[in-house]
């Protein structure tokens, strides 16, 4: 609760992939974390379940397990000291089982701490802090002491602990009553953290265990909630509320007007002689989600001192921020020995699946190719060849037509189909001569037009490349990923060429036939459209300045909470398919058969949005210019988001290309200090 210096941290990647943070989605290790025999300097463990964790030996300086579970974890011969004034802190950490055998306690916190069959055994605990209450100690299975060293600040307690195998300091005493004569003389009849308020005309008073909130909020008749002694001070004075050591819960957020002061850890005796380092717990209570734990808004010349705020949650979906403490409208606010604790985030909102179905390419109809909504038509059928083309006369001699003569005998092929994957239309049929007057002319059918080629799988969508978000006037908003791009058309059929010149010659005279017009080519089909891309995690702030407000630190931890996970990408959508040919003019006597159009080529099938990027996680973030004044605060970063999956390309039907999955998202940002122009 004293920190001096700025201290960053360290945790290696296989850590990392072990922990679960309290409300974050990532998934729980089967394997106990093992840190055992390693130096564990400024990490955050806060909220994260350790149940079984290995610290035996290991060397912990300045960490966070505020709020862990660490039950049936093992500390034994572990040294546990500071990191640039800062202890380690077990506050309000579930310590049921847990193994401190032959650990040396240079400076640990166990304030609010649940002490249950914890083994204390032969440990030097000189350096421990309790506080001024055993508030988690098991009525049923007491903590064991045996062969330790304690110092005064748990001495106090000897009524309640088994201490007879422990070695007591023989200077401990009995906390003594305040001076009778402080309430009389004006000033506060509590000291706070071992120091007597003073500063303000008008106090009230709160304690958690035995007050009520329709008392006066008198040092004799406190209120029970931090919220009842605010409202108890008068409109427009200047107050202190003044609250007793202690864990306070708030159904709402908690709001400090201008010249308000919140002081905690607040004693009507004397304590054991650590009281500087006591302070009070302020949360909200469970399922209250998506609001500060506490707020002020013009607020100027407000002061907190000695208290740790937990922020809540925030709700699951819908990228909600998660703020524990919000400085707004040019309010100017003091810190005093007080640390921060962040909240995770809300998880992303998925991206929308593409469910728009493409049209199909049109089937053809006669000669004329097929039209598309997405203008791949198909192309038009060929011409049947006519005897009379760029020639002057068709002999024909025994079986077949002599080379002379043939040459020169011109029909119109099938046109092509359109689209950059366009198919050639098929070829005319060829010259068919024969003597006899029953010939049928098969030789001269035109040729199938091409079926269309098969549009390309659209692109997956890209990450979004800023992680941190932005800013406007309705606050911090997140930034989804990258939407897959529409699927290929599919390139429309070629048309049926024209059938060939049928001539015959049976003796005495000639007949001549036009062969029949091929058939229109399909249409290709659209593309199938490609899915949005997931939203980024909500983020996670400490503290959250906009407003042009001021914070003036003054022994100040920061501790980081937990991006949001982001959301995944949305699927694409499958191509349409292509439109049949149509078949060429039917012969008739003695005319050749005109070919069949292509079928239209089948569209691609969009790609998948990228998964959202994972939601930042940042200790201060400071708005439009607002400015952080005083002490170089202790930050322990936090975590960023969990990145979402990608959305998944859609596969159509006949058609071989590989559908494309959206990227990844990418994990959030995590930053001690961000700043933010409001757009």
């Amino acid at each position: 609760m004293r920190p001096r210096s700025t201290c960053l941290l360290r945790l290696p990647a296989v850590v990392l992939a072990l922990l679960t943070f309290a409300g974050a989605a990532s998934a729980q290790s089967t394997q106990p974390v093992n840190r055992s025999g390693q130096q564990v300097t400024g990490e955050n463990y806060t909220g994260i379940n350790l149940s079984g964790a290995n610290f035996s030996n290991a060397t912990i300086s300045g960490s966070s397990f505020i709020g862990a579970n660490l039950a049936n974890a093992n500390f034994s011969g572990a040294t546990i000291t500071s990191s640039g004034g800062i202890p380690t802190s077990f506050g309000g950490a579930n310590l049921s089982n847990t193994n401190f055998t032959g650990a040396k306690f240079v400076a640990a916190n166990i304030q609010y701490s649940t002490l249950s069959c914890t083994d204390f055994t032969n440990s030097d605990m000189s350096g421990v802090i309790a506080g001024a209450a055993l508030t988690g100690l098991s009525s049923t299975c007491a903590p064991v002491f045996t062969g330790a060293t304690v110092n005064c600040g748990i001495a106090q307690f000897s009524s309640q602990l088994n201490l007879s195998g422990a070695t007591v300091p023989p200077s401990c005493q009995t906390p003594k009553p305040l001076v009778a004569n402080a309430a009389a003389a004006g000033a506060p009849a509590w000291q706070c953290a071992g120091v007597t308020p003073s500063g303000y005309s008008n106090w009230t008073y709160a304690n958690a265990n035995g007050g009520s909130d329709s008392n006066a909020c008198t040092s004799s008749a406190p209120c029970a909630s931090v919220k009842a002694a605010l409202a108890a001070c008068p409109a427009g004075q200047s107050c202190g509320a003044l609250i007793y050591f202690g864990q306070y819960m708030a159904s709402q957020t908690v709001t400090l007007a201008a010249n308000q002061g919140l002081i905690g850890a607040c004693l009507a005796t004397s304590g054991s002689g650590d009281e500087s380092n006591y302070y009070s717990t302020l949360a909200l209570t469970a399922g209250v989600t998506g609001t500060p734990v506490l707020s002020s808004s013009g607020a100027t010349h407000a002061a907190i001192s000695n208290f740790q705020f937990t922020g809540s949650n925030a709700s699951s979906a819908a990228s909600a921020v998660a703020v524990t403490l919000h400085l707004s409208s040019n309010s100017s606010l003091s810190l005093q020995n007080v640390t921060v604790i962040g909240a995770t985030g809300g998880v992303g909102v998925k991206g929308a699946d593409n469910t728009t179905t493409p049209s199909n390419g049109g089937g053809a109809s006669g000669q004329t190719g097929a039209s598309s909504s997405c203008a791949v038509a198909g192309g038009n059928g060929g011409n049947g060849q006519s005897g009379y083309s760029a020639r002057s006369k068709v002999d024909c001699y025994g079986y077949a037509c002599s080379n002379n003569s043939c040459n020169g005998v011109i029909g119109a092929y099938g046109s092509m189909g359109y689209s950059a994957s366009y198919s050639n239309g098929g070829s005319v049929g060829g010259v068919a001569c024969q003597n006899s007057p029953f010939f049928n002319c098969d030789a001269g059918t035109g040729k199938s037009g091409q079926a269309g080629q098969s549009g390309q799988c659209g692109a997956g969508g890209v990450a979004q490349a800023v992680l941190t978000g932005t800013y406007g006037p309705a606050g911090w908003a997140p930034l989804p990923g990258g939407t897959g791009t529409t699927g290929g058309t599919g390139g429309g059929g070629g048309g049926g060429g024209g059938g060939g010149f049928c001539g015959a010659i049976p003796l005495t005279h000639s007949t001549e036939h036009t062969g029949m017009v091929g058939g229109g080519g399909g249409a290709g089909g659209c593309g199938g459209g490609g899915g949005t891309g997931g939203m980024q995690g909500g983020a996670s702030f400490s503290i959250l300045m906009d407003g042009a407000s001021t914070a003036a630190l003054t022994a100040v931890t920061i501790i980081g909470g937990h991006g949001g996970q982001g959301g995944q990408g949305g699927a694409g959508h499958a191509g349409g398919t292509g439109g049949n040919g149509a078949n060429g003019g039917s012969k008739s006597g003695g005319y050749s058969q005109g070919g069949p159009g292509g079928k239209g080529g089948v569209g691609g099938g969009g790609g998948g949005g990228a998964g959202g990027n994972g939601g930042p996680a940042f200790g201060i973030g400071q708005v439009d210019g607002s400015t952080i004044t005083g002490d170089a605060p202790t930050y322990l970063t936090g975590y960023a988001g969990q990145p979402g999956l990608p959305g998944s390309g859609a596969s159509t039907s006949n058609n071989s290309c590989s559908p494309f999955s959206g990227d990844q998202g990418l994990a959030g940002r995590v930053a001690n200090t961000v700043s933010f122009q409001t757009q």
